[in-house]
């Protein structure tokens, strides 16, 4: 494999993203198939790259007992660097149930199971896998492994509040609200998601003693992100949830956050017009 660095614009980046999302892939897939394509050599595409893996690695893989953990892993990484995320994410889970029954403690048991399977979750999310990263984590959180894994908790909140503002979901929203209440004094991320949660909630229902604590959470969790903040793509991201929040009506909030933004945050200057509602937006 060659490695090639790349310089793209914001917008094309985020159309690439949007692509490969849609697509179900990673973004590094997606350009190779792109470049593929457009060289009109479909065969040497990502996509079409060999599949199989090392025998060797499969024979030691076919062992039974925790021995076999270690090249099991190695089958599913080699899988993810093929862009095969979701059979990758399937090895390392059986990897995982090894994990929890392996009775060495320091190299096994239940919360290092729970803890393993909490970052499969977090690549397949990475590479454009929202709800297979949910399935993963929320096996990370059952009874039989660590319910209590305060990362898994933080995780699946935060997904399940993206998952919804693609469906429209309410029942999303109630479980994230609950799951990240215990981790929003650890993570501004969480605070945002829960107040965001909190606030369709409250929405819904009518609530707007509720939904004055979401819009507090909000408010606290984008000034803190925001401030001393140089990097380009939390702008974007930023903005992003910023626009969000139109269809609840709160454009004194929205002009108040955008003010603090330019005052305090190293993005440079966020014109007005880019507070306009893109409900299209991922």
């Amino acid at each position: 494999m060659k490695n090639v660095s790349l310089r793209l614009s914001d917008e094309l980046g985020r159309v690439l993203d949007e692509l490969a999302s849609t697509r179900g892939t990673s973004m590094n897939a997606l350009i190779g198939d792109l470049i593929a394509e457009a060289a009109g050599r479909p065969a040497l595409a990502t996509s079409a790259a060999p599949r199989d893996i090392p025998a060797g690695l499969a024979q030691d893989a076919c062992r039974f007992g925790p021995e076999a953990i270690g090249a099991i892993k190695g089958v599913a990484k080699q899988l993810f660097e093929r862009d095969m995320v979701a059979t990758g994410s399937v090895v390392y889970a059986a990897a995982a149930r090894l994990v929890a029954s392996n009775p060495d403690p320091e190299r096994g048991g239940p919360e290092r199971a729970s803890a393993e399977l909490t970052e499969t979750a977090q690549r397949a999310v990475d590479s454009n896998h929202l709800e297979l990263g949910i399935r993963l984590v929320e096996e990370a959180l059952q009874p039989g492994l660590n319910p209590k894994n305060r990362r898994a908790r933080n995780l699946l909140g935060q997904w399940l509040v993206r998952s919804a503002q693609r469906d429209g979901d309410i029942g999303k929203y109630r479980r994230a609200a609950d799951l990240l209440v215990d981790v929003i004094e650890y993570d501004d991320h969480a605070r945002l998601f829960h107040g965001l949660a909190a606030l369709a909630v409250a929405e819904s229902e009518g609530d707007r003693t509720a939904r004055s604590s979401g819009l507090d959470h909000i408010d606290k969790a984008m000034r803190r992100w925001a401030f001393s903040n140089r990097n380009p793509t939390d702008r974007n991201a930023w903005l992003r949830q910023l626009r969000r929040l139109s269809v609840y009506e709160v454009s004194d909030l929205q002009e108040s956050l955008r003010e603090f933004a330019n005052e305090n945050s190293g993005w440079g200057e966020i014109l007005p017009a880019e507070l306009l509602d893109r409900t299209a937006e991922p």
